[in-house]
């Protein structure tokens, strides 16, 4: 299927159920019974983890804000320590979700540090059917200072004037591609660490595209994937200073 970030356009999100890493593509939630908190909408659990939170080292942020835009029931929780956050309703048709971690320092002594940088999640309902279940991986500092530098792995610093994009496999890793060449290397979690996606091959579960232009459309092709064509918009799905999130399902 093709999938189309237009302006003024949100897209629901189904959030990871697991609270210590991802669960192997269940689905993050179904839909509340009738009365419930949710009403007819999808009431989900999920979770929010560190940059560089693994299988053996696993980080959830603490009291992270997740507030779903344009519904009027439950809208907003704060992530546990362990990340997990519960109680969000997502509507059936539409929605778009900010994830804000708090100023505090994280609380995993192997991973140190804060969490600058906002996010923006983001999937289309047909994805939820079909089991997409992203894990929200939000970047500390350290991180930051680590991967955006000229030597480093991306070889640039951070932009503040652009765009961070990351992708999630629900699913085995497929190749992603596009047509642009508007943004710094990108970088891919091979399942214990970040490092440099290699040429056409199949990329890790989370996919990095660093510091791409939020001044032009941008699409991504996902070989097999559900979505198979992403379009992000600026305004919308692309913005300066953000990490957009989208979840990608795949056999």
């Amino acid at each position: 299927m093709t999938l189309r970030f237009s302006t003024g356009a949100v897209f629901g999100l189904a959030m990871l159920a697991a609270c210590g890493g991802d669960d192997g593509g269940k689905p993050g939630g179904g839909v509340d019974a009738p009365g419930g908190a949710c009403g007819g909408d999808t009431l989900l659990t999920g979770e929010v983890v560190d940059w560089d939170s693994n299988s053996t080292a696993f980080c959830g942020v603490f009291q992270a804000t997740v507030t779903v835009r344009a519904t009027t029931k439950v809208t907003t929780n704060t992530t546990n320590p362990n990340g997990r956050v519960e109680g969000v309703c997502v509507p059936k048709t539409a929605a778009l979700i900010d994830v804000t971690a708090a100023a505090a320092a994280s609380q995993c002594a192997s991973m140190p540090g804060t969490y600058p940088k906002a996010g923006i999640v983001i999937a289309d309902p047909a994805v939820i059917a079909a089991g997409g279940t992203p894990s929200v991986r939000l970047m500390s500092s350290v991180a930051l200072a680590r991967m955006y530098t000229m030597a480093g792995p991306i070889g640039g610093d951070y932009n503040s004037g652009q765009a961070q994009v990351v992708f999630h496999f629900t699913g085995n890793p497929h190749t992603i591609t596009t047509t642009s060449n508007s943004f710094s290397k990108p970088q891919q979690f091979n399942g214990t660490q970040w490092e440099p996606v290699a040429g056409a091959a199949a990329p890790g579960s989370d996919v990095l595209y660093p510091n791409v232009d939020a001044s032009v459309p941008i699409t991504f092709s996902i070989a097999g994937g559900n979505p198979s064509t992403v379009t992000l918009q600026p305004g919308t799905t692309l913005v300066a200073d953000k990490f957009t999130y989208v979840t990608v399902v795949t056999p």
